[in-house]
Parts: structure tokens; C-alpha cells; sequence
């Protein structure tokens, strides 16, 4: 549900019934009781000032996880389907909205993670991965039908669709220290997820969690995996997306503190190590490069209205010494003759 200034909106009820009578189409269709629609309800976020789902995609996850652990005590209150069949579960696979899964790729993703070299080892002192791997993280392209759709795409969004090939190259991180980034679009270990991050981290204090999360579980990066995402149409959404980034980016500062609060408020020594601290410097300072050029490019006009105006003014004194040196010269010469 999105943001809202009350609890329950009119068309909560109307939007659900529908989500739950296509969950129950499918089942039809299928003749199999394997789909599901869960929905959490609105909370009172205090720094908000506003109704929204817990923590939101973050507390979508977290909660999701404790849902299907047999936890009681999340804000899912609306549960369509065999909810039971999913309690086992070990991988989770997480997609957006503009996110499309190709064929065979989950299966892949799968296999990847379940692979024994890349199984997940939890120091349980620590609450990280040390060894193995709690997330995989897949390549990203851009869909085909996002990179045409307007010439802002066209410009920005390079190339559309799977590339198999030329796109598949190496991550520096992954090559020299064996671990990449997440994006937020990957699968992972749900024991190892609830037992790093369940209770890491403070209420309201991360937007952009993708990058903590994957310093906690420890990122594997296959890029013969390819999952396509969609590319803001228009300069504005471009922008808008750009700035929640950054601003989650900032969010990740605490983590390159000695000591951090976990969710209980207790002040703990930071888990992840120095890479994922340089990944999160690195990323303030690419935060920073638009502010940098803009004022290198003040900086470049204004020294070189400053060196033409310097230029033109010492031209200015050649000229004007030659224009009145000539007649005095002139005088001499003539005086001399005299």
C-alpha cells in the first residue's frame, strides 16, 4: 500500500479484493494452490509523519522472512493462499516492479547459491558471512522497450536487451576480493538473513539498504545471469530515482564508524569489513562527482572570462603604449635632427 495521512484509505478494500480474486484465478487456471498474495498494513511512521509499511522495502523483507519462520508478530494482514507451503522455504528471490525474470534464470540462481562452494558460513560472534555466500547477485540489462521509449532512454539507458556475450565481464570487487554488490534484485539465504540482519539495524535509519545488506551476507556476483530491469522514460524520474539513491547512500555513513546501534539501540562493533567500508566511501564519492563537475565547469568559465578579460587588457596596454610612444618617439627622432 503506498503512503497515506490515514491508516486505511477507501480503496484499500476494492484494491486488495482484487489482488485476491486474480490470486484465486490462477489457482483455477492452474489447478495448483501454490500462489499467494500477501499485503501488510499501514503503520505510523514517526519521522514521516505518515502511514506506510514498516521500514518499507527493508521491513518488507525482514517481515517476510520472520512471516515465513512462523513468526506472529509482523504486519501482513492479509494472507491469500497456502501460506504453510512456504514456511521451509530456504532461497528468496527479489525482484521490483519494472524487474523481468527470464527463462530459466531463478533456476540458475538457485543452483548457484545452493552450489557447496558457495554456501553460506555465519559467524555467529560477528553476525557476517565469512565464508560462502548469503546473496547472489545476478547481472542487470535494461529492458529493450525502456531503452527506446523516449531519447532521453535513448542517450542514457544505452543498449536494450540480453546480451550474452559482450555484457558479460568482470566486477573489480568480485575479481580481487571475492565479493560484489547487491543491487537489490538477487536471491538469498533466509537463515542467514534472519541471522546478520534481523536485528543489525535501527528503525529509520537506512533508505538504501542493498548495500549494508550485501556487506552483512556477503555478495557473490555471477554475471553469466542476467535479469532485465526497466529505465526511467523521462529526466525527472531519472533524477527523483538518482536522488533517493544518493540519499540512501548518505544513510550508510554510521557504517563506517568503529561502534554502530543495532535495533535495540545497543552500541556494537561494526561487523563488515574494510572492502564494504571502501564500497560505501566509494559510493559517497561517485554521490558527489555531479556537484564537482557542475563546479568544474563554473570554475573553467569564470578563469576563462578572467584570462580573456587579462588577455584583452594587457592588449589593451600594448596597444595603447604603442599608440602614444609612436608620436614621442617620433618627436625625439625629430628633435635629434634639429
Amino acid at each position: 500500500m503506498k503512503d497515506s495521512d490515514k491508516e486505511v484509505e477507501e480503496t484499500d478494500k476494492e484494491i486488495i479484493d482484487t489482488a485476491v480474486q486474480l490470486i484465486n484465478s490462477l489457482k483455477e487456471k492452474y489447478k495448483e494452490n501454490k500462489f499467494l498474495f500477501l499485503c501488510r498494513k499501514r503503520v505510523y511512521n514517526t519521522s514521516q509523519n505518515r502511514y506506510m509499511g514498516y521500514e518499507r522495502k527493508r521491513g518488507a523483507i525482514c517481515e517476510f522472512n520472520r512471516l515465513i519462520r512462523g513468526f506472529k508478530d509482523t504486519t501482513f494482514d492479509v494472507v491469500a493462499g497456502d501460506i504453510e507451503s512456504i514456511m521451509d522455504s530456504k532461497y528468496v528471490i527479489t525482484l521490483d516492479a519494472d524487474t523481468k525474470l527470464p527463462i530459466n534464470a531463478a533456476q540458475k540462481l538457485i543452483g548457484t547459491i545452493y552450489h557447496p562452494l558457495n554456501r553460506a558460513f555465519v559467524d555467529h560472534e560477528r553476525n557476517v558471512v565469512i565464508e560462502g555466500y548469503g546473496l547472489i547477485q545476478p547481472r542487470i540489462g535494461i529492458d529493450i522497450e525502456s531503452s527506446i521509449k523516449s531519447k532521453f532512454t535513448r542517450i542514457y539507458a544505452s543498449e536494450g536487451g540480453i546480451d550474452t556475450y559482450s555484457g558479460a565481464i568482470s566486477d573489480v570487487y568480485m575479481d580481487l576480493f571475492k565479493e560484489g554488490i547487491f543491487t537489490g534484485k538477487g536471491i538469498y539465504d533466509v537463515d542467514a538473513f534472519m541471522e546478520t540482519l534481523d536485528t543489525s539495524i535501527p528503525e529509520n535509519t537506512l533508505l538504501s539498504h542493498d548495500l549494508i545488506e550485501g556487506s552483512y551476507l556477503r555478495v557473490g556476483l555471477a554475471t553469466d545471469i542476467e535479469l532485465i530491469d526497466g529505465f526511467p522514460q523521462k529526466f525527472n524520474s531519472y533524477i527523483l530515482r538518482m536522488h533517493r539513491w544518493i540519499r540512501g547512500d548518505w544513510q550508510t555513513i554510521l557504517w563506517l564508524n568503529r561502534f554502530i546501534r543495532n535495533a535495540y539501540g545497543n552500541k556494537v562493533l561494526n561487523p563488515i569489513n574494510s572492502v564494504s567500508k571502501w564500497k560505501i566511501f566509494d559510493n559517497l564519492r561517485r554521490s558527489l562527482l555531479p556537484i564537482n563537475y557542475i563546479l568544474y565547469i563554473i570554475t573553467s568559465l569564470y578563469l576563462l572570462v578572467m584570462n580573456l578579460f587579462i588577455l584583452f587588457y594587457l592588449y589593451y596596454l600594448i596597444y595603447s603604449f604603442q599608440l602614444y610612444s609612436t608620436p614621442l618617439i617620433t618627436l625625439n627622432l625629430n628633435t635629434t635632427k634639429i
